[in-house]
């Protein structure tokens, strides 16, 4: 696929569309990744009676609360795992942060990314919980 400015893309697809896409949103996350959002027309299936029931609560002290302890799921705490790592990097970018109306030096620049690249990180560990 061809962009404007003579860019040429090669998608990499983690599954087909099940439709042609109605539009398409390509953007660039704060790390540097590329990514392309699609809007799909679908119909949803009908799931199979089972006779059970269950209620879910999403919350925040746990991610979910149920109606059945056995399926209750408590909260994995990416944050805190991660607030060590994240103060390094903080601390680092302090250290190198240029005066006003100066670009950052190299240091600084890859102390941001790693900053960066950590939240990206838990963000994607909290998204693939809620999941």
């Amino acid at each position: 696929m061809h962009l404007a400015g003579g860019i040429v893309v090669r998608p990499v697809w983690s599954r087909e569309l099940p439709a042609g896409p109605s539009s398409v949103r390509v953007y660039r996350d704060a790390v540097g990744h590329w990514w392309a959002s699609f809007v799909v027309a679908t119909v949803a299936g009908e799931l199979p009676v089972t006779g059970r029931v269950i209620g879910i609560d999403w919350g925040v002290k746990e991610t979910a609360t149920t109606t059945s302890d056995a399926h209750d799921l408590p909260h994995p705490q990416h944050g805190k795992t991660a607030a060590q790592k994240l103060a390094k990097y903080q601390r680092m970018m302090a250290r190198r942060r240029p005066p006003k109306g100066q670009a950052g030096s190299k240091g600084y620049r890859e102390a941001k990314r790693q900053t960066v690249k950590l939240h990206r990180k838990v963000a994607a560990q909290r998204t693939d919980t809620a999941r």
